[in-house]
């Protein structure tokens, strides 16, 4: 069953980004890297990972307008409201660690954001290396700073920070730092390219995977990967179970379950 929950807050967070704020009591509860199964009244339900949990006593979703159900969300105002279940998998566990690397592509800023704010309540050191296509698509820079987050940037055209991929970035740095932990979440090449480098390094990698999910409950299996569940055993893996699978960062499935090359 749904919770009904109302749009208290909307920022335009980058081109097509938007962040819708709500109160819900379970969700403040969550754990970064969780997600929950938003539902868009007359067009859709789709699962949207937590980009802020209890933060100022909101929690929010972070959303890229891609397709139906996200154009829709993107024209809703304050007041209205959409329907929400879960939160959902498993999430980051960064409590063990002590030196952490955040790495963000694109949307997948939004559970990375969640992250850092948890791991700045457990007093963790860390830094940030979040990625774009453009300066006009980096979420979250100006709230980064008000934290004093050490973020660091890269952009596809170069028009803001570093020329280049988040992982050519990471790259520059991770072989002088001592990380103990690297947490992930973007477009799959990137994560698969995050997995390989974290065995590279022996550092242990968490990885905040994205496939098409129906149910959010582990029941319809669309969102199946060699035999594991997203919904359920997910979204947040370690990259060695990842690597010993086929198809991540090879193939994803199709809401029929039929395969598409990545």
């Amino acid at each position: 069953m749904h919770r009904v929950v109302k749009i208290e807050k909307i920022v335009e967070e980058a081109k097509d980004i938007k962040s819708f704020y709500f109160h819900d009591d379970l969700c403040s509860k969550a754990r970064p890297g969780q997600f929950i199964m938003v539902w868009i009244p007359g067009v859709d339900e789709i699962p949207m990972s937590l980009s802020r949990i209890n933060v100022g006593g909101y929690s929010s979703i972070t959303v890229l307008k891609v397709g139906d159900a996200t154009s829709k969300l993107h024209k809703m105002r304050i007041g209205d409201q959409i329907g929400i279940k879960g939160p959902f998998g498993n999430g980051f566990s960064m409590e063990d660690y002590d030196h952490i690397a955040f790495l963000a592509g694109g949307s997948g800023a939004a559970p990375i954001l969640a992250a850092v704010y948890h791991a700045l309540s457990l007093k963790k050191d860390f830094e940030l290396f979040l990625g774009a296509r453009s300066s006009k698509m980096v979420p979250f820079i100006n709230e980064l700073r008000n934290m004093g987050v050490r973020a660091y940037i890269s952009t596809d055209d170069g028009s803001l920070g570093y020329h280049g991929t988040v992982i050519d970035l990471f790259n520059e740095f991770c072989k002088k730092e001592n990380y103990d932990l690297i947490v992930a979440c973007g477009p799959e090449k990137m994560l698969y390219k995050v997995a390989l480098l974290s065995e590279e390094l022996g550092v242990e990698a968490q990885i905040s995977l994205e496939r098409y999910m129906k149910c959010g409950l582990g029941v319809c299996g669309t969102c199946s990967i060699n035999g594991y569940l997203v919904c359920k055993d997910g979204p947040v893996f370690n990259a060695k179970v990842l690597l010993e699978t086929n198809e991540f960062g090879r193939i994803r499935r199709k809401g029929s379950g039929a395969p598409i090359k990545i």
